[in-house]
């Protein structure tokens, strides 16, 4: 699917070179699956900010990957960029300091060996 993805919107000179070994693989090990499937986070943004996801909701789960995918297979690429409406520059902006704050909360919690909000 990621093969078929990639060539139909013409991402492969897009591509890291590990990211590129990776999905030339036949067998990628455990850990490159789960290196890699962290790259679907940044997709889910990626898809929130040209309004294909009403909100990104807390990072405390990981992204619902089927309607990532979904999002992506079921458009040409010409289907997804007229479909596409960039949110506001106030929105991108209120949303990347939301994470921020929330990073930094779950990493003050560690500092201080106390219990983060997601526990």
């Amino acid at each position: 699917m990621v093969k078929k993805l990639v060539g139909r919107y013409g991402l492969a000179q897009n591509l890291t070179p590990k990211e590129a070994v990776f999905i030339r693989s036949a067998a990628p090990t455990q850990s490159e699956r789960s290196q890699f499937s962290w790259r679907y986070e940044a997709a889910w943004v990626l898809l929130w900010a040209p309004n294909y996801l009403e909100e990104l909701g807390k990072p405390y789960t990981i992204c619902d990957v089927p309607k990532a995918v979904t999002i992506m297979r079921d458009r040409t690429d010409e289907q997804f960029v007229a479909d596409a409406k960039l949110r506001s520059l106030e929105q991108l902006l209120d949303e990347a300091d939301l994470i921020y704050r929330y990073d930094w909360a779950v990493v003050d919690a560690r500092l201080n060996q106390e219990p983060s909000c997601w526990t």
